[in-house]
């Protein structure tokens, strides 16, 4: 058997609340031009800290013959009850890699600015976000008008409760944050809008009500991407990646990945669709065709990891480990599809050639990586080309850009 780590959008969770590394999906991560200053904002609003395995001083040096190179990193993850850390909200920039064939990196986070602005009105790119539940919305709203950080506040019904959240932008990142509660007081404070549809569909928010939460947390319930074509979504999550279908719509589908007899899903992968938005500086249409654009031109070659939007991903860990039925399902739809986009990462001593299934591309442009096992990697992932170079043993595993 083989370790499988793939790239897609995907839902898991763990019977306690709250995904975390090794059980379902364990975080978020985004190509960003200067991933510091957003985990800084991340842990002055949040209840979050710096990711324990951090390069000294948020950069790793990556040795190289043609010359070193840095990944510079802004990583953080959600504080939990026990005392450990959770799921992860990443943000890095892998400097050598490049973005070929699609647009740049700084004109997709600028976009994202131009779009979002003050926050004032709802716009289709506040569906690309991770989505947190708190207890007690108004501790984080608070914080943002005593700073002025702008914010979009929204509420909706579900059953008997009317539910509230707060969406704000990491500034200068792709990296959308969705506070959602059903405790929020409006007297003194801001007043909210009607959400254009509910933002948690009425047995999800049943579900998390029930949950034993603490205010001083928040927990990770999804993460949501705006695609313009549900049923290519649909065919990918339920037929490569075997998921459960939580809840779907005309505009919206929600999927779980990872429970088991055992293990039970806390976080969704949610997709929203905006077939029809239209934006002079970026539609949602453009964001995803830019970013098949870039792994159309350097994903030719599965071996090749020079490109800069494979760091947009997330990652499942499912808990059954020793299961090759998942892994397995994934590499045969790969090699059933001719058109299936995936990278395949140096992993030397866990197969012949050397190579393992490390990301496949979901039909919204982003990846999922997952750490699994499977019986054989798929046939892309064979090489015969020699490896350029071992990793000195104190480099971080993502120097290694495979060969091209």
């Amino acid at each position: 058997m083989m370790r499988l780590s793939l790239l897609a959008s995907l839902a898991g969770g763990a019977v306690a609340v709250g995904d975390a590394p090794g059980h379902g999906v364990s975080k978020s991560t985004y190509a960003t031009t200067d991933p510091v200053p957003g985990m800084k904002f991340l842990i002055k609003y949040l209840p979050v800290a710096e990711s324990s395995d951090d390069c000294a001083g948020n950069v790793c040096t990556c040795a190289a013959d043609e010359g070193d190179w840095t990944i510079q990193q802004g990583r953080v993850q959600l504080n939990l009850e026990s005392g450990g850390r959770g799921f992860g909200m990443h943000m890095v920039n892998l400097t050598k890699r490049v973005t070929t064939g699609g647009p740049a990196l700084e004109t997709i986070e600028a976009a994202f600015a131009t779009r979002l602005g003050d926050m004032t009105k709802f716009d289709a790119f506040m569906d690309h976000h991770v989505g947190l539940y708190t207890d007690d919305l108004a501790i984080y709203t608070s914080a943002f008008d005593a700073d002025k950080v702008p914010y979009y506040l929204m509420h909706w019904t579900s059953g008997a409760d009317t539910w509230y959240s707060a969406s704000i932008h990491v500034p200068n990142t792709q990296l959308i944050v969705e506070l959602l509660s059903k405790n929020y007081t409006q007297t003194g404070l801001r007043a909210s809008a009607p959400a254009p549809s509910p933002r948690l569909h009425a047995d999800r928010a049943a579900e998390i009500a029930e949950w034993g939460t603490d205010r001083a947390y928040v927990y990770a319930i999804r993460v949501s991407r705006a695609v313009t074509n549900l049923t290519e979504v649909d065919a990918f999550y339920t037929g490569a990646l075997g998921a459960a279908t939580s809840s779907k719509s005309a505009q919206k589908a929600c999927y779980k990945l990872a429970t088991t007899s055992s293990f039970v899903d806390t976080t969704e992968v949610c997709f929203n669709e905006h077939a029809d938005d239209k934006h002079d500086v970026l539609s949602v249409a453009g964001y995803v065709s830019g970013l098949f654009a870039t792994h159309a031109a350097l994903l030719t070659k599965p071996t090749c990891g020079m490109d800069k939007y494979l760091d947009n991903h997330l990652a499942v860990d499912p808990t059954d480990h020793r299961s090759t039925s998942f892994g397995d399902n994934i590499v045969k739809y790969i090699d059933a599809n001719a058109d299936a986009m995936y990278y395949c990462e140096y992993d030397e001593g866990h197969s012949a050639s050397g190579y393992n299934l490390h990301y496949i591309i979901d039909p919204s442009g982003f990846g999922v990586q997952v750490d699994m096992q499977y019986t054989s990697p798929p046939k892309g992932c064979s090489s015969t080309d020699a490896f350029r170079r071992r990793l000195q043993g104190h480099e971080n595993p993502a120097c290694n850009l495979g060969t091209c």
